[in-house]
Parts: structure tokens; sequence; C-alpha cells
């Protein structure tokens, strides 16, 4: 059998964005993606097919302070580290080199406070989990007591530290260990900030070292650094560095290039001109503070994402920046700091929209609570943020735009979340009905069935659907399975198409339930016998002679675990086994845990299994019953009689059919016409017909009658008795 019948209760998901339409047009329908993910997906594999943008690119990563600034920009682009850089919270002086030996190891750059290692820093390194530690600045930037603070986290192994007599030295030492032999060296004013950090990305890319010197003077230990070197770019204009300077390494065989600018906005829009030939991605600081520390702890990340920093004013972007991100076609912004530092009416003026390469392989992955995407090759290309949230959107909603889910191509919007922290929720966002459809019914019946049955599955469907457009779904058979653009086939579109816009009424009130079953097992159920519930008219019991009554059985073993020959005073020897029936005795379990909470269980016996003699209206037993014999631990600790031997317990679980059904695992018992418990020495062996909970149309009845010449209007006047057809739209 291909089906079951989906269940009244659905899962609560998304409460939709649209609800029901107006009248006369056409409702929008989101699902949660379940059934081709799971419910416990970390990762998903994405492709677009046609265009495709993340319509929210733009991520703001802020905080109380600089170090929750700095915490969030490394948790943006690390999940662990080998290597962490600590600078002094303010000490940009001796941090301003350190960003290209930061990139060579692949570190975040984090703040300290200089008398104690600030908490939230400590936190930060705890989850980072590096093995060393490199600390820029000496001991009165960076205290011994702050080193030794470090050196007690557990799992550092060294601690490394670039100190000198003054900012020049600092930077030297640095130098010494930046790997590469670049002929290359970068020269920016070591009191004006700003240059230094605006080119660092580029520089860290390049392994390029940073070296420092005064505005007329090139100061001893520079000029010793610059040893080997044949090429210098000097950042910053007249006013940063002067043609002093320049002369003087004119005068050492040096060839200078300056990359200028009549401010530092100008400076940093400059250098992402000259250097970057495509900027997708571009970092966004304020440029207006004296203390630059967000654009510090951040040029390692623009390193890390081969994008350029771009200086602002705190409430507007500078001219600079627009023509340059109008030049480089930058689409996507990561904004370092709060509205304090760049107001939200900066984040309005900027562009917000990545697009996906068609036919590139990329993964949407929850890491540490954080929600990015990824290339291929394992890449971060975009951080959403802790909790964050992905908005996929075609370049129009049409077949020639699609989107692969693991290979699964659906259409329209896709938005990404992150669940309980851990797990990716995809939902599948305002889908035409009709087209919503055309992914449902080619998964609820065979398209190869006749057309009239296929019809009468649409107006089901859709009905169902129409009443839950307020409420939420999923693609599961918790609701109705939907299998996405991917499920089309040209029957079933015939199908939908010819019954658009058809729901069932009552009164002239759309159903609530119109639901449906595979098959009936030969005679409709009223409901889905929950107590209180009241009978739906339109769903009345009664003899279905053109289902196929599809027959079954199953088997429960009476032995689950075999205790013979096993001391119970040593309960890890029985907990080591496995039952029999393990995966049936799974819904079983969930009832235990009930009655038991925060407990495992292992069940030893099935000691009884009966049927109700009382029927409901339709020939189901009213309830159905299975004794069981069980084992407890308990917050990790095996329940023990007094005498110390295992503690034996026993329960009875009475159901209705249809609950027992779903206890017993729905791919097991396939209907709830159950007929029989055959009882043996060794077994309790279930029979019966049907497949699944049998309210509502028969699939299997509905192609019988179809095929029998039977039209969709009336298989569905049988199946819901009293009903009319009414087009919405």
């Amino acid at each position: 059998m291909k089906k079951k019948l989906v269940s009244l209760a659905a899962a609560a998901v998304l409460a939709f964005p649209a609800g029901a339409a107006a009248a006369g047009t056409e409702p929008l329908v989101s699902i949660e993606l379940k059934r081709f993910i799971g419910d416990q997906a970390k990762s998903v594999a994405i492709q677009s097919e046609g265009s495709y943008k993340i319509d929210n690119a733009n991520v703001r990563i802020s905080g109380a302070d600089r170090y929750d600034v700095a915490n969030g920009i490394a948790s943006s682009g690390w999940s662990t580290s080998n290597t962490v850089f600590i600078v002094k919270r303010d000490a940009f002086a001796d941090a301003l080199s350190a960003a290209p030996l930061a990139a060579q190891l692949d570190a975040p750059i984090l703040l300290t406070d200089s008398a104690k290692l600030t908490e939230k820093t400590r936190d930060q390194i705890e989850k980072l989990k590096p093995d060393n530690i490199v600390i820029v600045g000496g001991k009165v930037s960076v205290s011994q007591t702050v080193e030794n603070q470090l050196k007690s986290i557990n799992g550092i192994k060294e601690i490394t530290r670039y100190a000198g007599a003054n900012r020049y030295e600092v930077s030297e030492n640095i130098k010494s260990d930046l790997s590469g032999g670049t002929e290359t060296a970068v020269l920016t004013n070591g009191e004006k900030y700003h240059d230094a950090l605006s080119i660092a990305p580029y520089a860290a890319t390049n392994k390029f070292p940073i070296l420092l010197t005064k505005k007329d003077l090139l100061p001893k230990e520079t000029l010793e650094a610059l040893n080997g070197k044949k090429k210098v770019l000097v950042i910053g204009g007249e006013a940063s560095v002067s043609s002093k300077v320049t002369e003087k390494l004119n005068s050492a065989g040096i060839s200078v290039e300056r990359i200028g600018g009549a401010s530092r906005y100008d400076v940093a829009s400059n250098i992402a001109k000259k250097f970057y030939n495509a900027a997708e991605e571009a970092i966004i600081a304020n440029g207006s503070s004296a203390e630059p520390a967000d654009a510090l702890t951040g040029s390692v990340l623009a390193s890390k994402r081969n994008a350029p920093i771009l200086l602002t004013y705190n409430n507007r972007l500078p001219d600079s920046v627009k023509q340059v991100i109008q030049e480089k076609g930058t689409r996507s912004f990561t904004i370092l700091g709060g509205p304090v530092s760049v107001a939200q009416a900066v984040e309005n003026e900027l562009p917000n929209a990545l697009y996906l390469s068609p036919g590139t392989s990329y993964f949407v992955k929850v890491e540490n609570k954080r929600l990015g995407l990824y290339n291929a090759a394992g890449t971060k290309i975009k951080d959403f943020g802790e909790k964050g949230t992905a908005v996929f959107v075609p370049g129009r909603y049409s077949e020639e735009n699609k989107l692969l889910i693991n290979n699964r191509k659906y259409l329209g919007a896709m938005k990404f979340d992150v669940k309980n922290d851990l797990f990716i929720k995809p939902v599948n966002m305002n889908i035409p009905m009709e087209d919503y459809l055309r992914g449902v019914v080619p998964d609820e019946m065979y398209a190869s069935w006749n057309i009239e049955a296929l019809k009468s599955q649409a107006v089901s469907a859709r009905t169902y659907a129409y009443k839950r457009l307020n409420s939420a779904m999923n693609d599961t058979d918790s609701f109705q399975v939907y299998g996405g653009y991917s499920s089309w086939h040209h029957n079933t579109d015939l199908a939908v198409q010819g019954t658009k816009g058809q729901v069932l009424t009552l009164d002239g009130i759309v159903l609530q339930d119109s639901v449906y079953t595979s098959s009936n097992g030969g005679y409709t159920e009223s409901s889905f016998s929950v107590p209180g519930e009241i009978i739906k008219s339109y769903l009345t019991p009664k003899q279905d002679t053109y289902d196929t009554a599809y027959k079954w059985q199953n088997k429960l073993n009476r032995v689950q675990i075999s205790t013979t020959g096993l001391d119970m005073k040593k309960p890890d020897q029985l907990w080591m086994k496995k039952e029999t029936d393990e995966s049936k005795l799974a819904g079983l379990k969930k009832q235990l845990l009930k009655i038991h909470p925060e407990s495992e269980f292992k069940v030893v016996s099935i000691t009884n299994a009966s049927l109700s003699t009382i029927k409901t209206a339709s020939g189901r037993p009213s309830s159905v019953a299975v004794s069981l014999v069980y084992y407890i631990k308990q917050n990790g600790k095996y329940v023990l009689e007094p005498t110390g031997v295992f503690k034996k317990h026993q329960e009875t679980f009475s159901f209705d059919a249809n609950k027992m059904r779903s206890v017993l695992g729905t791919s097991y018992i396939k209907g709830t016409m159950f007929q029989s418990v055959a009882a043996d020495s060794s077994s309790f062996t279930f029979h019966g017909t049907g497949f699944g909970h049998g309210v509502g149309l028969s699939q299997h009845g509905a192609n019988n009658r179809a095929n029998k010449g039977v039209k969709y209007q009336d298989i569905l006047k049988f199946y819901y008795e009293g009903t009319q057809i009414k087009t919405l739209y």
C-alpha cells in the first residue's frame, strides 16, 4: 500500500505569514519541510536553478559592549580555533599589526581588561577550545595576572606574547614571525588607527606585514623591519604619512605605492576599489570612533571572508562608500556594533541580497546555535547569527527558478530557522494553493490512477489545507504529505487544474475535517474516537463495498528479553540486551515516560494483548489493550528492590484503535479495523484490515469507484455525506 491517512493533529510549527485569502483570490500556503530532511538535521544541501538570492543577507553583530561584539565576531567566523589572540580593550597601537599573523594562524582576536581577564572573554575562549593563546602587548597592556588566568583555562598548552619598547617594535616583532617571505610590506601611521585597520584584511590575506611609522619620521625599528622588502604600500594621505617618509623609502631602494584619500572613509573605499575586483560582501564598521575596537576584531573575519572593511559615519553612509558599493556590486554586509555605533538609518541604506550561483553546491548548517551558509569546501560564506534566520527568494516565482533542498526541488521562497538551538527548520513559504496541491496529490495518491479519483483527492486535500491557513503545517502525514516541485506529475496536475478553487462545504461553511485514508477496511469510521469529540454529521460510519479491504497482521513476541541465567543483582547484564521487538516497543516506551519521567526502560515480556468486545458503530473495537513487564533506569540509576535485585514493573495500556495504532507504530499496525488477536505460547498476533484510520475518503475506494464510471463529485458525496462543492476562487 502506498499511503496512510493523515492525522487531524497538525504539529505546531509555524504561524502562516499569509492567512486565508480574500474572497476570489488564491490563498498562499507555508509548509515546514521535515519529511525528507527529518526533525534533527544540522546540515542541508542547497542548490539553485535559475535566480535565487538571500533576501536578508545583512547581519549585525552587536552586544552590550565591545567584548560582546568581539565575541560575536569570533563566533561568526569560528566554531573552534587552535589559536586565539588576546589584546587589551583599548591598546590599538599594540594591536594594529596583529591582523596578518592572526589571519595566518586562522585565529580570532578577543579583548580583555588590563588587570584581569574579562569574564566574557574567558567564556568565549572556553567555547573556542584553543590550544594556544597569543598575547599582543607588554605587561602594561596585558598584565601577568591576565596571562596567569589564561594559563588556568582548561586545554591551554602554550602562551606566546609579542611585546616591545613601543608600538613600532611590537610591529617589527610580529613581522618576524609572519611567514610567506613576501617582498611587500604595508606602512601606516602608528597613531592613526583606522588606516591600518582598513588595509588589515587585504594585508592579512596576502601575508603582508603591517608596519608603523610617524608622520614625518620612519622609526629605526620599522626601517630594520623593512630590510629585504622591495615594495611598500603606504596607506593614507600626506597628512598621515608625509613625503619625507616616502623619500626615505625611495632612497633605500624601496618602491612606494600610496593608497590615500581625503578622509579615512575615502582611504577605506579606495582600498576596496584597488584590491577587490568584486566584493559580494563587505564589513561595515564605525569610522568616527577614536577607539575602533569593532574594526580591529573584525579585520581577521574580513580576511577570512575575503571582504573589505568599509568605514561609515554613525548616522549616514559616506558618498565614497556608496560609490564603491555600487561599483563592486556589493549586496551583503556584516555590520559591526549596535545602533549606537552604526545607526539603523545606515543599515537601511545598504543593499541586502546575496545571490546564489546557479548549479553551485552550498550547505545551510547550524553550529553553536548559529545558522550559516557554507560552500562545498566547508567554508562559511555567510553567518546569520545565533538563532538567526535566512530567507532565500527567487528572482520571480516561476518554474524557471527552483531551489534544491537535499536534491529535491521546490518553488518559491525558503526560510531557514534554528530549532531548539541545534537543528535546521526549513519552511517553504507562501506557495500558491494550487501549486501546493500539485506537490500533495501525487504523493497522497498514485498519479497513474483514474482522473476522477485524483480529482476527489485534490478537492479533499484543498479543503483540508484551506481550513488550516492560519495554523501550522508540515510536509509529513501529520498534516498532508508534500513533495514540492519534484513530485509534480502531468496526471495529477490535470486533476488539480480541473478542480481549481473547489472545496467541500456543509451549509455554506467549508468543512473543518475533510480527512482521508488509504483503505478503510470495508467500513468507514465516524471519527478518531477521541473521548468527548462530537461526531461530524458528514463522517458517518457505513459499509464501503468498493474499498479493497487491505489485510494485515503484526506479531508481538511474549518474551522480549530472556532473563534465564542472568544474575538480577547485576542489572548491567540485562541492560546490554536488546528487546526482540525493539522498534515496535518505541511507542509503548513513550507512554511509560509519562508514568516515569526522565527514565529509560527495558521491556522483558508482553503478558497480554486483547481487543474489547464492545465495538464502535463501524465494527472496530472500542479499545485495544497491551500488558507488559519492564525494568527502569531512572536518572541514570537502576531501580532495585531493597534486596538489590532488579525491580519488576507491570503496566497495561488500553487505547482506542487509532491511538493504539499510533502507539504500536503505523508501519506495523496498518489500519484501525482490528479483527482479532491470535495468542499462542510465544506471541500475540494482531489481524486487521484497512490502511489508515478509516475516516473520510478512502483512496482505494475512490479509485475503484472511478474505474466503475463514478465522477469525483459523487465519490465525494459518498464519503462526506450531505456536503456540497463550492468554488472559492
